[in-house]
């Protein structure tokens, strides 16, 4: 399985999983309306319906999946900051995480700000700098970051960053270690 079905996977299961609560809540509506006990409108049913519709696809992921797109580009600006982050709305433990807001200049010469969380192991280093060859899969989490040419000390200009889990990986690396997804291939960087 390529790294694209692996990211889209999920988000189909996701949508079918919608389509068949929607589906058994749309049948529901239609059997009580058709009954001679109803006691409000079709349109209550109706607007019911797409609030608990639209909510779910927000609640899933769905919507941000379907207005994501793929990318590769060029970083032109940086920017890092650490935030207090909460898992879920039910969890009492606050933690700090390091946020990164990237400019991107796209292959097609289009500037993109695309933000990222960075993965718990991450929080001290940052992986990305200006000028790294990135490219983002739609829905993926992570920019995958592409080699580059110079040598810094304090940089890996050696690894390649998973776009899954975000994991640093070896240049020579044609799948990921740590969560085994192949990792994409970038025709410009040889």
């Amino acid at each position: 399985m390529d790294i694209v079905q692996k990211i889209r996977k999920p988000y189909m299961r996701k949508l079918a999983i919608w389509f068949i609560i929607v589906a058994v809540l749309g049948a529901i509506c239609y059997f009580y309306h058709a009954s001679p006990t109803a006691r409000f409108e079709p349109i209550v049913s109706v607007v019911l319906l797409l609030f608990v519709s639209v909510f779910l696809l927000s609640s899933f992921g769905l919507i941000k999946y379907f207005f994501d797109k793929s990318f590769s580009g060029v970083i032109v600006d940086l920017k890092p900051e650490i935030r207090y982050y909460k898992e879920s709305a039910f969890d009492k433990k606050i933690t700090t995480r390091t946020f990164v807001g990237m400019t991107i200049e796209c292959d097609n010469g289009k500037r993109i700000f695309f933000e990222q969380m960075l993965p718990a192991h991450l929080t001290k280093k940052i992986p990305y700098r200006i000028n790294d060859r990135v490219y983002h899969i739609k829905g993926a989490n992570n920019l995958c970051r592409f080699p580059r040419n110079d040598t810094d000390k304090e940089y890996e200009p050696v690894s390649v960053i998973c776009p899954i889990c975000g994991a640093i990986l070896s240049l020579g690396s044609k799948a990921c270690s740590f969560c085994g997804s192949e990792l994409p291939f970038d025709p410009i960087v040889k």
